[in-house]
């Protein structure tokens, strides 16, 4: 028996943008299909992203998934079938500020977040690409009046080669800054965050780390992925993903993960006896 044999799952957690979505930033039909049929047949589905919460709601609101999703990158957990906020975790305004003046200081476009929307101070094609990822709007203006309320995620973004430049200077200076996209860094406490977030829900569920299989991409999946039963990185995951992950599948752009997915559900009515559960 093989390792991935050895621990039957019952859950599955999935990371969106670069796993889930394909390069159009939505989840097909598919997938939708797939989420849907594995959560009937008694798999947890949990959402691990970075999307706002309103984002995040649409996908689970049209899987008709009952599970308590993750977003905001871990600080935000919510219950659909209650509507319940289980988790709400603001940033220090310390750090706020901190990562705001960094930001400024190297010329990098930052973006707020608090539990319902996005803010930035002007748009520029960065922003267009939060708002094509989310399907919502970046609201437009100072910054100095959002850290009035909580801010539970900040996203730094620039050119990849600029990233990839300073990589090394912004670490340091920022540890809590995690490479998601090729043009993002965003916030994401090390042994919180996604895995905080996710020991969270599997905990509520009563579901052990080793009986959940989970999907990824970007450097704010590794800790989490590594925790889990069976980790899997897409075909274009960063190395940190690769590291951690027990099966490559194929790339996001080819709806890979539905392919897992559907997968997981065969095996799954395997376990119950009925081809048709």
């Amino acid at each position: 028996m093989t390792e991935e044999q050895s621990h039957p799952i019952r859950a599955v957690a999935l990371d969106v943008d670069g796993t889930l979505a394909g390069t159009d930033h939505k989840v097909s039909p598919r997938a939708i299909a797939a989420l849907s049929a594995l959560e009937r047949a008694g798999v947890a589905v949990i959402i691990v992203t970075g999307r706002t919460v309103g984002a995040t709601r649409r996908i689970v609101a049209e899987a008709g998934l009952r599970t308590p999703f993750i977003a905001c990158t871990g600080a935000v957990i919510e219950d659909p079938a209650t509507g319940e906020r289980l988790r709400e975790q603001a940033l220090d305004p310390d750090l706020v500020q901190r990562i705001l003046e960094v930001a400024q200081a190297r010329d990098l476009v930052a973006t707020l977040w608090t539990p319902e929307a996005m803010y930035a101070e002007e748009r520029d094609a960065n922003i267009e690409l939060l708002e094509a990822l989310n399907d919502e709007r970046v609201r437009l203006g100072p910054l100095a009046p959002v850290l009035e309320w909580p801010v539970v995620k900040i996203i730094v973004a620039a050119e990849p080669e600029r990233l990839d430049a300073a990589a090394d200077e912004l670490r340091e200076e920022l540890p809590e800054l995690v490479r998601s996209l090729d043009t993002f860094l965003e916030t994401a406490i090390e042994g919180d965050g996604k895995a905080g977030a996710l020991r969270l829900v599997l905990d509520r569920l009563g579901i052990p780390p080793e009986a959940c299989a989970g999907a990824g991409d970007a450097d704010t999946d590794a800790e989490w992925l590594e925790m889990v039963g069976l980790p899997v990185a897409v075909e274009n995951a960063r190395p940190s993903v690769h590291a951690v992950s027990e099966r490559v599948i194929g790339h996001h752009a080819d709806d890979a993960v539905a392919g897992f997915l559907e997968e997981l559900l065969a095996r799954r009515r395997e376990e119950l006896g009925d081809p048709m559960a």
